[in-house]
């Protein structure tokens, strides 16, 4: 599981949803800044988390700076969800991904 969070809120969902699915299989959770860009190849399903309340959209630079203007403790400005979903390869993969936000 990947997330970012720069309030603490996102971070909180996608570890409860961590520990539910923790009862029937493994799960590695990580801040999107530390997140892999190469799953491992037994990886099955990558889950990305997210708040829209960077501007009822997945967040960009900007809306990271406002959010971080407003006193976010968490997350970096340069570097979210969307950067790391395009730095993921290209080629084929056998994971699915899912996604959820807050």
């Amino acid at each position: 599981m990947v997330y970012e969070s720069m309030f603490g809120n996102t971070e909180q969902i996608a570890r409860a949803v961590a520990a539910g699915l923790e009862e029937s299989v493994d799960v590695q959770v990580a801040e999107v800044t530390d997140a892999p860009t190469e799953p491992d190849p037994d990886v099955a399903l990558i889950l990305a988390g997210g708040g829209p309340t960077h501007a009822f959209s997945i967040s960009r630079t900007n809306a990271r700076a406002d959010a971080i203007s407003k006193g976010a403790q968490e997350g970096e400005r340069e570097f979210g969800l969307r950067e790391w979903m395009a730095a993921l390869p290209s080629r084929q993969h056998t994971e699915k991904m899912a996604t959820f936000d807050t």
